[in-house]
């Protein structure tokens, strides 16, 4: 487990800023496997489920095979509408609605199944590891303790019930990045470097203060992801 650890906090580094990089939405009720095999053994595969939003759309396959490199087989799955809100994961939950893409990667390729629901989701597999992200638009024009206040009800209720379903499993908070410069979201144009240090402090604020009050633990992919760019520069 420290070793598959080691390697999933490392991942976060090719993270990419996927902010101008809008993942497609999948709303079409059908199946499409893409290179999917036979299911891997259970008992020798590492289960990582992502709750998310394009965050963590693109790097999943690249998870997939750095485990590989150090003899670990994963399967990582993503819980994907793009640019999805805490709220909207919520809602979506009580009202049953099938509007996720479910993604998965594993050594046999790529599976996606269109038109899914949470519970759907849930049930394709023993998950070791579950994690939530914040969208873009949880936080617009808001500060962390309004963000806290808006979202501590649904969250807590979220977590519960998914905790409910997979009690041993590790619980992470997702803590994401700011936009490249040039990127425009919402109505902001990410044009200067502060924008971007003042959103990422923001960012680590929030994600420390939810792992907090709903005691996960934080993957934190933003900080990797501005020390990998700065130190390629």
């Amino acid at each position: 487990m420290k070793k598959f650890t080691a390697i999933l906090l490392s991942a976060v580094m090719l993270l990419g800023l996927c902010g101008c990089n809008a993942a497609p939405q999948e709303t079409t009720a059908t199946t499409e496997t893409v290179n999917a095999g036979p299911d891997p053994k259970e008992d020798t595969v590492m289960n990582i489920l992502m709750v998310g939003n394009s965050f963590c759309y693109y790097y999943a396959d690249e998870l997939v095979g750095m485990a590989a490199a150090n003899g670990i087989r994963l399967r990582v799955s993503n819980i994907y509408y793009s640019g999805c809100t805490i709220s909207q994961h919520y809602n979506w939950w009580k009202q049953g609605e099938s509007n996720y893409t479910f993604i998965t990667h594993d050594e046999n390729g790529r599976s996606d199944v269109k038109a899914a629901n949470l519970d759907y989701c849930l049930k394709q597999a023993n998950w070791d590891v579950i994690s939530l992200q914040a969208g873009s638009k949880d936080v617009l024009n808001k500060t962390v303790e309004q963000v806290l206040e808006d979202t501590r009800q649904i969250r807590a209720e979220l977590w519960e019930y998914i905790k409910g379903h997979f009690p041993m499993s590790k619980y992470y908070w997702h803590h994401t990045w700011s936009y490249q410069l040039g990127c425009e979201r919402y109505g902001v144009k990410y044009t200067e470097v502060s924008q971007q240090h003042a959103r990422d402090e923001y960012s680590s604020t929030l994600a420390k203060s939810m792992c907090a009050e709903n005691d996960l633990l934080r993957v934190p992919s933003g900080p990797a992801w501005r020390i990998s760019k700065s130190a390629a520069r």
